[in-house]
């Protein structure tokens, strides 16, 4: 679990769940708290998200040529 590494340095996985990221959160669901259905669900969510940025991006802040 060196990856996150981060989290568990700086604050100990601070207040309840407060610093925990999102990838972290996906993780731990996973495979340590060995619950794949919400594991999954956040994963999706999460690549849902990172298309809907994108489409965003592309749409509005894009240059046109």
């Amino acid at each position: 679990m060196s990856q996150f590494a981060h989290v568990r340095i700086m604050t100990s996985g601070g207040p309840g769940d407060a610093s925990r990221t999102v990838i972290y959160q996906l993780y731990y669901k996973a495979f340590s708290a060995s619950n794949y259905g919400q594991g999954c669900a956040i994963a999706i969510l999460f690549v849902i998200e990172c298309i809907i940025i994108t489409v965003f991006i592309n749409k509005f802040v894009a240059r046109k040529k």
